[in-house]
């Protein structure tokens, strides 16, 4: 017995008994069969017990007779073609009952999968759907690989493109500002006054990034004030000085003028200096290396004197404004000045008197029970926390015009009592050093506790040298 052959040009051979070509065809055509065939494989099973006697000679006929090949078509054309080959044979042997079941069980659906037909058919078998159809089964293994690997890709890529925007994109280093502003921190309220008003006129005039004002800065609180303004004044291309009675009595702005004076004569290409002569200094405080700034500095002592800070600031603006600017390298704008907040928000009990802004200082006289007279005062001279330290019982008659006594006792008494509390503070130790009043031939050491066998060390070594020294330790 002969089974279906599949040929290379995807004709099948059929060889065999109609049952056994039936079977064949069912095993091919699963799931494809139509209720007409159906009927046919009942029939099948009726006319073989008919024919039993008849199955010898069915099958030698058939095997003497020659080979059928049923051609692969599509199930459209299938009847046309089978009756053509009728028409061109002429004489066909008529089949019994169980040969005309068989053929009509042969019309397979094979699909030939070629470019032109766009549509697969999908044929199941006894094994698996990957088995009667292995090279789409493949196609679909690689495919999945193929796109894991793409996704792969992508992610390493992804990877490799942040780490190297990471180490491409190095932070930029902020640029030193280079324009100092050397002031005396005794300085008075007038003083005080007129260096806020020159620096916040400089810095409308695209100076806002270049110059180092101590204030501006909001380091005049910290423990490392001091050496922050040093700093400035080492790297720094241009000062302005402004120079005053207590320029040359306060430690502070009298070293840092000698450094840049020693920097210019070092090196005149160093450093520019801007000298303002603010107010007459006692000639026995001068020393002598500062005699020749006295001369070129911009005098406001002369026919100024008697202008207001806003004039007196014009002046200076418009001596050293063009040659200061040959000094700036980022020459930008000043941000906008935010409106004061319309209702009180209490952010001033979180800061220091030194940082409080003109808002902050209005909700605090506001709290005090200052009247809006008084506080209008302050507020259209742009007293802040920083001008407010310095302000005196006289300032307030003179130059605010606050002629009330007991308005002006409660101010100086509420200032006093914050500035108390802020000094009694752990984290305040080196406010409390700065109340000190210096005395000649004696060192202030102030130390952590933790530092107490280094402080005594320093101690004696500095006794040795016929020094007076005074340790204070922070208090944690």
């Amino acid at each position: 017995m002969s089974n279906p052959v599949v040929n290379g040009d995807d004709t099948i051979q059929v060889g065999g008994t109609p049952k056994d070509s039936l079977e064949k065809s069912l095993d091919i055509n699963m799931g494809k069969t139509t209720d007409g065939d159906v009927d046919n494989v009942e029939n099948r099973g009726q006319t073989d017990n008919k024919n039993a006697d008849h199955k010898s000679s069915t099958e030698q006929e058939k095997m003497d007779s020659p080979k059928t090949e049923t051609k692969i078509v599509d199930n459209e054309d299938q009847q046309d073609d089978v009756n053509s080959e009728d028409g061109a044979n002429g004489e066909v042997d008529e089949p019994d009952e169980a040969q005309e079941e068989a053929a009509k069980t042969m019309s397979v659906e094979i699909k030939d999968k070629s470019p032109k037909q766009p549509d697969d058919i999908n044929h199941f078998d006894s094994v698996s759907n990957i088995k009667s159809q292995p090279d789409k089964g493949r196609e679909h293994k690689k495919d999945v690989r193929i796109s894991n690997m793409q996704k792969n890709e992508k992610t390493d890529s992804v990877v490799v493109s942040q780490t190297n925007s990471n180490h491409q994109t190095p932070r930029l280093k902020k640029m030193k500002k280079g324009i100092f502003i050397s002031y005396s921190p005794d300085a008075g309220f007038l003083e005080r006054r007129f260096v806020v008003e020159a620096v916040r006129q400089l810095k409308e005039n695209n100076l806002a990034d270049d110059i180092w004002f101590d204030k501006d800065e909001k380091n005049t609180d910290s423990p490392c004030w001091f050496s922050m303004r040093m700093e400035a004044v080492e790297k720094c291309r241009a000062a302005v000085l402004v120079l005053s009675d207590s320029y040359f009595t306060c430690p502070v702005s009298l070293y840092e003028g000698k450094t840049l004076v020693e920097r210019s004569v070092s090196d005149p290409s160093s450093v520019k200096i801007f000298p303002v002569l603010f107010r007459q200094p006692d000639p026995v405080d001068v020393p002598k290396h500062f005699s020749v700034f006295l001369d070129s500095a911009i005098d406001l002592t002369g026919e100024h004197v008697k202008k207001s800070a806003a004039e007196k600031t014009s002046v200076v603006v418009g001596n050293i404004m063009e040659e200061l600017e040959k000094y700036a390298t980022m020459h930008t704008a000043p941000l906008p000045v935010t409106p004061p907040d319309s209702e009180f928000t209490g952010e001033f009990r979180k800061k220091k008197i030194c940082q409080w802004s003109a808002s902050d200082l209005q909700e605090w006289l506001f709290n005090l029970g200052i009247k809006e007279f008084y506080r209008q005062s302050l507020a259209e001279a742009m007293v802040d926390g920083f001008l407010l330290m310095s302000l005196t019982d006289h300032d307030m008659v003179t130059h605010l015009g606050i002629e009330s006594r007991v308005v002006r006792k409660k101010i100086m008494q509420q200032i006093l009592q914050t500035l108390d509390r802020e000094h009694k503070h752990p984290d305040n130790w080196h406010l409390r050093s700065r109340a000190l009043r210096p005395k000649p031939d004696v060192v202030y050491i102030i130390y952590d506790p933790a530092d107490v066998r280094l402080a005594q060390n320093l101690k004696v070594d500095l006794k040795a040298k016929n020094l007076q020294v005074r340790l204070y330790f922070k208090r944690s």
